[in-house]
């Protein structure tokens, strides 16, 4: 019977320290430099970088497109920042390729009241084993968006393709972490 408690107890104290720090945070973030937005978008030329970030405790991908300051010449601007264009989507599909790139898949469509099909596909390379001709960004995401445009009477497509830096673990420390 000690055999039993001691070990039940030991089994415990593993779950509880492993629930403490997960080998697998669950949050991803990179920086993305290189960025190529679709000429239809109407805020083509107002983003120079952008960042994503993979929370899968929330469940959701989120690419942040912080827009640059922009003010006519001989105009009278207020001098603020304009938000940034944030895209949060909840992932619907995890998998790895024949490569071993990692492609999170996130989606969300709102075409039923009026909205649009926006969906964000994130590779993940750095765990990529195929030769190439060229290097592969660590990390590569591209947004697609569709919808009807109502006063011009037909179909929008869009898509943007971002790459940049590998994905890091985010540490989010929460009130359990200090006790």
């Amino acid at each position: 019977m000690k055999t039993v408690i001691l070990s039940v107890a030991a089994c415990l104290s593993l779950v509880t320290a492993a629930h403490a720090r997960s080998p697998m945070p669950p949050v991803w973030s990179a920086d993305l430099t290189h960025v190529d937005l679709d000429e239809q978008l109407p805020y083509k030329n107002q983003v120079e970088s952008a960042s994503i970030t993979l929370d899968y405790a929330k469940g959701t991908a989120t690419l942040v497109m912080p827009r640059r300051f922009y003010c006519p010449p001989r105009a009278m601007c207020a001098q603020m920042m304009p938000m940034p264009i944030v895209v949060s989507l909840p992932i619907v599909e995890r998998l790895t390729d024949a490569c071993g790139s990692r492609i999170v898949h996130a989606k969300l469509d709102r075409r039923p009241v009026d909205g649009t099909l926006q969906s964000l596909s994130v590779r993940d390379n750095r765990s990529n084993r195929c030769p190439t001709f060229a290097a592969l960004e660590a990390t590569e995401v591209v947004y697609k968006t569709q919808g009807y445009h109502r006063v011009e009477r037909r179909e929008i497509e869009t898509r943007s393709t971002f790459s940049g830096d590998a994905l890091r673990p985010v540490y989010v420390h929460t009130q359990n972490d200090a006790e």
